[in-house]
């Protein structure tokens, strides 16, 4: 089974995002930047969905970091926008 890691600072989307793609993709959800790097090292998805607004790092510093390693520089990011509210 194909493997998805979210790294989403919002637990109703992470929730979201699970409920929609689990019963198809093995879901694996972080909740700040370091943890999404440091799980995407040990599982290596087949794919990120990156929110661009974390708490303490945004997506794009985590971007950076996740190509920046070998176990990762391959796999496609695919940035989220969540957490931005439409009117």
């Amino acid at each position: 089974m194909e493997k998805i890691l979210v790294i989403e600072d919002n637990k109703d989307y992470q929730f979201l995002i699970q409920s929609s793609l689990g019963s198809e993709y093995r879901v694996i959800c972080a909740d700040t930047g370091k943890s999404g790097v440091d799980l995407a090292r040990e599982h290596k998805p087949d794919l990120i969905l990156l929110d661009i607004s974390l708490g303490e790092v945004d997506g794009f510093e985590v971007c950076h970091l996740l190509k920046g390693q070998k176990e990762t520089a391959n796999t496609p990011v695919y940035f989220s926008l969540f957490s931005k509210r439409c009117s």
